[in-house]
């Protein structure tokens, strides 16, 4: 009996995390009948922010869109009723054009400045890492896991798919302002550039597996490094790429390939950087990454110095103004660093939080920063008597409290092949961790008894052969068994 109690409890358990989506009301199905009464308010996680002429967009966790018109003084939710998790956004620089992209292949673009969202059609089902925006608004690319690239000619209303470009993680996209050059990259040292001629999108070269022209390789990096953010500079052709172990390489013309691409830090810088932005006048360009790592370059990323964050904190984001003079980092435990003179010096903030902070963005002029991270943390400061935002004030952000709705089906593809299908069942059980461990103690439990009822029968088998046919030198003589 406690053999099938632990059958039925494994079973149990596994069938639970398997179908909890059918078996228990969530905030995120994408079917089923609307719930009439509204989901209880609850704090979000904001993973990305974007800003253009007043206009702010924080987006996040549960689907979830903030917008404010007052350089983050006031916020009001657009989320509508998507509920998958959004990772980036983007602005087109006209501000007529914005896109949110995530988990799920999920797709949402707005054409009134975030006020209203529709989801577009991406034909995969992976999630998306980044966006970029042309400054036009009319160019989009989004990149995302196992290698899903779309590109977009018509202000992200339809999503053109290049094909098979790689299969590695594509975690970061830049656009050239035009619209006519865009640099991805991702994993295993991938870097694909794509040029626009006649209207049409061309790959070109492949630099992930150039044994001559891999300056990460030949300096010393390992083919399995990842590189995790790209920035291009103002000329739309030099380009800046940081990642694993230390990795910051810069090309000066990605368009036509000449020079290939040069190593920036030496053998012995192993900080993993995260983040990279160069400023609107192409002049000054910031890196950071984990245990407080800041590098930074005053030509556009052709040469660069270390510099000393004073903390150890992992940063995960960083942002330049317009014209290069002042630059923010943020991260782990709250964390926020700001530098007035380039990215030379840099001084701490009181952040007032110990959230892990992901995005920032300037207001108009870079008088204002707004800094968003996990646990609904939206921060604020601006300039003023000739300090750079010296105070961080904590912008208070109502819960999420919109009703379940039913989406349209076929709203957002599922997975298509078997590969796709396997990634999204260890995604399941990676977010199911609780289900998992239960699932491993009871089969534990079951293992164990099996060898308990093993050695319990081979026990039981020999004393029964013992006692049926006993040895015969065990029987005593005939006359003591008189």
């Amino acid at each position: 009996m406690y053999l099938v109690l632990i059958l039925v409890l494994l079973a149990g358990t596994v069938l639970f995390c398997l179908f909890s989506d059918q078996i228990l009301p969530r905030n995120g199905r994408q079917s089923g009948e609307a719930a009439k009464e509204p989901i209880q308010p609850k704090t979000v996680s904001f993973r990305d922010i974007t800003s253009c002429g007043g206009i702010t967009i924080a987006v996040g966790r549960q689907g979830v869109i903030r917008v404010s018109t007052d350089d983050g003084v006031s916020w009001e939710d657009t989320s509508g009723g998507m509920w998958r998790k959004l990772n980036a956004v983007a602005f087109s620089g006209g501000c007529r054009v914005a896109i949110a992209v995530g988990r799920g292949g999920v797709i949402r673009v707005s054409t009134n400045g975030g006020y209203t969202w529709d989801t577009r059609e991406s034909q995969t089902g992976n999630r998306f890492n980044d966006i970029a925006l042309s400054r036009d608004g009319e160019t989009a690319i989004a990149v995302g896991d196992r290698g899903v690239i779309r590109f977009s000619d018509d202000g992200g209303e339809t999503w053109e798919n290049p094909g098979n470009v790689t299969r590695q993680d594509v975690n970061g996209v830049a656009l050239s302002r035009d619209g006519d050059t865009a640099v991805a990259v991702g994993g295993d040292n991938l870097i694909r550039v794509f040029t626009k001629q006649d209207g049409e999108w061309i790959q070109g070269k492949d630099w992930t597996d150039d044994e001559d022209n891999n300056a990460w390789t030949r300096s010393g990096g390992s083919k399995r490094d990842d590189f995790e953010a790209v920035a291009l500079g103002s000329d739309g052709k030099s380009a800046v790429v940081v990642g694993d172990d230390g990795a910051i390489l810069f090309s000066a013309d990605v368009r036509t390939g000449d020079g290939g691409w040069s190593r920036e830090t030496g053998r012995k810088d192993s900080g993993d950087f995260k983040d990279v932005a160069i400023s609107e006048n192409g002049k000054t360009a910031v890196a950071v990454g984990r245990r407080g790592t800041i590098w930074r370059s005053v030509d556009g990323g052709r040469s660069w110095s270390f510099r000393d964050g004073r903390q150890g904190n992992n940063l995960e984001a960083v942002a330049v103004s317009d014209d290069g003079k002042v630059a923010v980092a943020v991260g782990r435990d709250g964390t926020v660093l700001v530098s007035e003179d380039h990215g030379e010096g840099w001084t701490s903030r009181v952040s007032r939080t110990v959230n892990r902070l992901y995005g920032i963005a300037f207001g108009v002029g870079s008088r204002v920063a707004m800094i968003v991270g996990r646990e609904s943390t939206i921060l604020r400061s601006e300039s003023a008597g000739g300090q750079v935002f010296p105070k961080m004030e904590v912008v208070p952000v109502a819960g999420d409290t919109r009703e379940r709705q039913t989406l349209p089906t076929g709203e957002v593809s599922e997975p298509r092949d078997l590969a796709d299908l396997l990634y999204k069942l260890a995604n399941l059980l990676y977010k199911n961790a609780l289900c998992t461990g239960l699932s491993a103690l009871f089969m534990f439990m079951a293992h164990h008894l099996f060898g308990l009822l093993r050695d319990k029968f081979r026990h039981a088998a020999s004393l029964d052969a013992v006692l049926l046919d006993p040895p015969k030198d065990a029987l005593p003589p005939a006359r003591e068994r008189r």
